[in-house]
């Protein structure tokens, strides 16, 4: 029996870990978001750990169907570092905790070079589960607050605890329509999260917890924009902002507190709870492998330390191993580190693809009409004013935020199609190819709206739906056209449709080689 060339195998597998990567990018962009706002460290900050680690890992580490990123585990110790380094400067802390996290990248390439990845053996596993709880409580007694819409909550864990009680008593009772609807977006995602499993419909399997929460919020948004009189209640202090320049302006780590006794606790609690957490991941992915391989714990922890480095020097959290997206990995049948990779290269094509759309079309000269003839009286192509402006193209989305269904439509679709080929399901594929193609089309119609035909030379002489008229002649002439060749048109494709309805086999194709063109 002759066995597989691993390279073969490697590209005869590479599509499945294509898409898992990319349906664990999905999970990985909302999830480093939050990770790094429950950190009190820019919200961007979880991406790019998210983006390093798997390009790094990928390549250095010792494991096989794990995924990389930001870590829950870290939350809390990230959370107190920049609180008490900054001293109640919160961004100057982020920049201190940049240092320690540097630092704990550097210690945990030691541990791995140590070769100490193999003291996980002898944790007690009641401990390390002790552990993680205790970081579990001390996140949700920071985010339940957040999530009620109390963002100003501080005091220690047990305080934190005690307050729940107050806390949910006056959202119940509060009179602010944005708190109110802030917390019942928490809430309601956090019931998403608990009854997501319980859940056994595979349709419905098929899109990630977070990725659903993402759409009941967008949902919600849409809700008060096409068909409530009313304006949307969240207000933007309750709002994820992110930079308007992501790659223009990379923080600088902050190294003067070096020596201090509050650096070295940060660093070194940062590297205990990451090498823990990294460990205890990788030992439950293993299992979780269908293929039951053992993962180079050493290798990993060296390679996860220097995508620490790279990413602390970058502006970046933590880059531990995650159970939860290597779960997902997984599931979605990932094979191998290729799968990390490719989760790293779509959040990077996310952020640059969409950065770089919003930049061209917002600086992409747009016509907007200055004045207008008589819409109602005899149509004239020349009795309007058209100037041209940065972003014109865009101001019926502006204006009319429900126009945003169609690009969002597109996307959607485009996503559906790929899912459903995956699920060998061709019709819903077809239904949401085309489905995809109505929202491109109708994405373009409302950005040139209300032009027809824009005129290059001479904005003012370019037709709308106004003044793109044909005189009584040419309006006959071309209904006459339309009573006869329409009808013979959809003779003609009824007639071939009943010829060739049927569904066409591999064999068919693999025996007829030359009849299928």
């Amino acid at each position: 029996m002759t066995k597989k060339s691993p390279i073969r195998t490697f590209v005869g597998e590479l599509p499945r870990n294509i898409f898992s990567g990319f349906v664990v990018s999905l999970v990985a962009l909302p999830l480093g978001l939050g990770l790094a706002l429950a950190s009190g460290a820019p919200p961007i900050s979880g991406i790019i750990a998210a983006i390093v680690g798997g390009l790094v890992c990928t390549i250095l580490g010792g494991s096989n169907v794990t995924i990389t990123g930001p870590g829950n585990g870290l939350v809390v110790v990230i959370l107190s570092a920049i609180t008490i380094l900054g001293e109640g400067n919160m961004y100057e802390g982020y920049l201190y905790t940049l240092a320690a996290i540097i630092i704990s990248g550097a210690l945990m390439f030691i541990l791995g070079v140590l070769r100490l990845g193999s003291l996980s053996n002898f944790f007690p596993s009641s401990a390390i589960q002790g552990m993680l709880a205790a970081i579990g409580i001390g996140i949700l007694a920071k985010q339940i607050h957040v999530m009620l819409g109390n963002l100003k909550a501080t005091g220690s864990i047990l305080e934190l605890l005690y307050f729940i009680p107050a806390d949910l008593l006056i959202f119940i009772k509060t009179a602010d329509k944005s708190v109110f609807y802030a917390g019942s977006v928490g809430i309601i995602s956090l019931l998403i999260m608990v009854f997501y499993s319980k859940i056994r419909n595979k349709y419905f399997q098929l899109v990630p917890a977070p990725m659903w929460i993402v759409l009941v919020s967008i949902g919600m948004y849409y809700y008060f924009e096409m068909f409530s009189t009313e304006t949307y209640p969240i207000t933007d202090q309750y709002m994820i902002n992110l930079p308007d320049k992501i790659f223009g302006e990379f923080p600088q780590p902050n190294f003067t507190k070096l020596f201090t006794y509050e650096f070295f606790s940060a660093v070194i609690a940062i590297t205990l709870i990451a090498s823990i957490e990294s460990l205890l991941s990788i030992k439950a992915v293993d299992k979780l492998d269908p293929e039951k391989r053992r993962s180079n714990v050493n290798k990993d922890i060296r390679s996860l330390g220097i995508a620490t480095v790279i990413s602390g020097f970058l502006g970046g959290l933590n880059v531990v191993t995650v159970i939860a997206r290597s779960s997902v990995n997984v599931n979605n049948r990932g094979s191998n580190r290729s799968a990390n990779f490719f989760h790293a290269l779509f959040l990077v094509a996310f952020i640059v693809l969409f950065a770089a759309a919003g930049f061209w079309v917002a600086n992409l000269s747009g016509y907007q009409i200055v004045s207008m003839g008589d819409t109602q009286g005899h149509a004239d192509p020349l009795a309007k004013v058209v100037t041209t402006a940065k972003g014109a193209w865009l101001n019926n989305y502006t204006e009319r935020a429900w126009t945003v269904t169609f690009p969002v439509l597109a996307f959607a679709m485009a996503l559906s199609a790929l899912v459903f080929s995956k699920l060998n399901k061709p019709a819903l594929g077809l239904i949401s190819t085309a489905l995809m193609l109505v929202g491109v089309i109708m994405t373009a119609g409302v950005s040139l709206f209300p032009f027809i035909m824009p005129s290059i030379n001479n904005p003012n002489i370019s037709l709308t739906i106004w003044d793109a008229v044909s005189s009584h002649k040419t309006l006959n002439i071309m209904l006459v056209a339309v009573a006869i060749f329409v009808p013979l048109i959809l003779a003609y494709t009824t007639w071939c449709y009943v010829k060739m309805w049927r569904r066409v086999t591999v064999e068919e194709i693999e025996t007829n080689t030359h009849g299928s063109y």
